[in-house]
């Protein structure tokens, strides 16, 4: 791995991908890492497991606002447990 000011590379799809770290201000979160695109987000939680969220999967709405969270570095882990926690298009290796 790579040591990089506070983002991770990681491999997808045979593709090295720069994920920004997650800021947690608070210390309190279980995520780890992110990445936006448009309409989408990726999410890399501390123990390792990556999820894609999507406007079809987890609605619109809920995207925009963990989008909005991720940037924020607060509140992302537990807005994704309480509002989209099985609404992922896929679970990422």
């Amino acid at each position: 791995m790579f040591a990089v000011h506070r983002s991770q590379i990681v491999q997808t799809h045979h593709l090295k991908v720069l994920m920004p770290i997650y800021r947690d201000i608070n210390g309190d979160s279980g995520v780890y890492s992110y990445e936006l695109e448009n309409g989408s987000i990726k999410v890399q939680f501390e123990g390792g497991s990556s999820y894609l969220f999507t406007n079809t999967s987890a609605g619109a709405n809920h995207i925009v606002e963990m989008q909005r969270l991720a940037q924020s570095g607060d509140g992302l882990n537990s807005y994704i447990n309480r509002h989209a926690r099985k609404n992922y298009a896929q679970k990422l290796l």
